[in-house]
């Protein structure tokens, strides 16, 4: 059942919440962790650096570090929502739609009407792009949508970017609320990975660089956390739905001929991630409890012998170098 939110969260389940309060934390009286926070700090980062990127913990001043999108990424991102059903969060429009002091097309968006209009655009929470960039994304969602529905069809039936809300039992008797945002969640779902309806979690992944082999996309799945994202989500699942929910990850590609992946990470790949996650998670709640959030040693020593493909290149030159003082 999906519940409206419109107050403090104390409750786990599944809750419709705009966009803007999910990433801001608004849900619980206390700050949630998510799937971002758990890479985080699974990749070696200090707990201190967690308050640098969590937006309950963030001093306000350091909002304006935040990245803006490239090009490529708001391509994505586009294509996303296309995918999703959810393609509000973006206005198509070209400069030459505006005019400039002598009537001309204006030729950049640094014309003063095309400027004061993308601007008022971007401060609303919404992207600006070219209508040839809407039209690729177009293209590139259709082609996908029309072999994802072949292996699910009932797609179309499914919920987007709900939000998941439960609390993770720590080893001290306490727990630490979490929170998550499929990208898609079927309730119904009728595939091949279970005979009967189920529920199935999907999320979408946006590429823009080729990813042809299982080695390339397994190195993908490891680097940016993809098995840490499928353990942490399929545990909200299991907290709020009461069951074990199956989850897929769908691989956008934007580039022609637009061909998804549809990505199962196998059991055995997420054995030792579980035990990750629930590191991360311990260790959030610690130190939420303890209200200290420890940086790492200033100092640092590298135990070891250096790489060898370093010492070859060492030796390389040392080798150049010694040629030229003896010729």
């Amino acid at each position: 059942m999906i519940e409206r939110h419109d107050s403090v969260i104390t409750e786990p389940g599944m809750y419709d919440i705009p966009a803007a309060n999910y990433h801001a934390d608004d849900i619980t009286s206390e700050p949630t962790l998510s799937n971002s926070i758990v890479r985080l700090l699974d990749s070696g980062a200090s707990p201190r650096h967690v308050t640098g990127k969590h937006p309950r913990l963030m001093r306000p001043e350091w909002c304006e570090f935040a990245e803006s999108g490239t090009d490529a990424q708001k391509l994505g991102q586009v294509i996303h929502g296309m995918l999703l059903g959810v393609d509000g969060d973006y206005v198509a429009k070209d400069p030459d739609e505006f005019r400039i002091k002598d009537g001309s097309p204006a030729k950049s968006w640094g014309a003063k009407e095309a400027s004061i209009w993308k601007d008022y655009i971007e401060a609303s929470g919404k992207i600006v792009i070219a209508r040839e960039t809407e039209r690729k994304a177009r293209l590139a969602a259709d082609g996908m949508l029309d072999a994802i529905r072949v292996e699910f069809p009932t797609w179309d039936d499914g919920v987007s970017e709900r939000t998941l809300v439960w609390r993770w039992q720590l080893n001290d008797g306490g727990h630490v609320w979490c929170r998550a945002r499929p990208d898609r969640i079927l309730m119904n779902c009728e595939c091949e990975s279970r005979p009967k309806r189920h529920k199935h979690i999907f999320d979408a992944k946006s590429t823009g660089k080729p990813v042809y082999s299982d080695q390339a996309l397994d190195a993908k799945i490891g680097l940016e956390g993809w098995d840490i994202q499928h353990v942490f989500y399929v545990a909200g699942a299991r907290a709020v739905f009461g069951e074990d929910v199956p989850f897929t990850f769908v691989v956008e590609e934007s580039f022609p001929p637009f061909e998804p992946w549809i990505v199962d990470i196998p059991d055995e790949w997420l054995a030792l991630t579980r035990q990750r996650v629930d590191v991360a998670a311990q260790t959030f709640g610690r130190c939420l409890r303890e209200g200290s959030w420890p940086g790492r040693a200033r100092r640092r020593i590298v135990v070891g012998a250096p790489p060898n493909w370093l010492v070859s290149r060492w030796e390389e030159s040392l080798e150049i170098a010694t040629s030229k003082e003896n010729s």
